[in-house]
């Protein structure tokens, strides 16, 4: 079966590079993370600075980077679930393709014993 070798080559070639891309995604995520955690942080000092001309508008703004802070949290949680939740759906195909693959190499083999 012509699918079922393209989806065990497929399962081959990610095992043989999946702690590349595993090392470069979470480099990327990380630098993500640092980069907006530091912009938010600049942002906030520059408001807390500006305090003494609007103390209650500074204090609005900055909270205003709390809420942004925990929603950007809960953003990346879910993209995180998301990301695992595809892989998830993509492992399920290459196992169904297996079975698939397995179930007629066992007929072969029956009509082969039968003959």
């Amino acid at each position: 079966n012509l699918s079922a070798s393209k989806a065990m080559f497929s399962l081959k070639s990610d095992q043989e590079s999946l702690a590349a891309r595993s090392y470069v995604q979470e480099r990327q995520f990380n630098i993500v993370l640092s980069s907006l955690a530091e912009e938010i942080t600049a942002a906030k000092v520059t408001v807390k600075s500006l305090g003494h001309v609007r103390p209650v508008a500074a204090e609005d703004i900055t909270d205003k980077f709390d809420t942004i802070q925990e929603k950007m949290a809960k953003l990346i949680t879910n993209s995180q679930d998301y990301g695992k939740l595809k892989y998830e759906e993509n492992l399920s195909k290459q196992l169904d393709m297996l079975q698939i693959y397995a179930e007629n190499l066992v007929r072969g083999r029956e009509a082969i014993s039968r003959e």
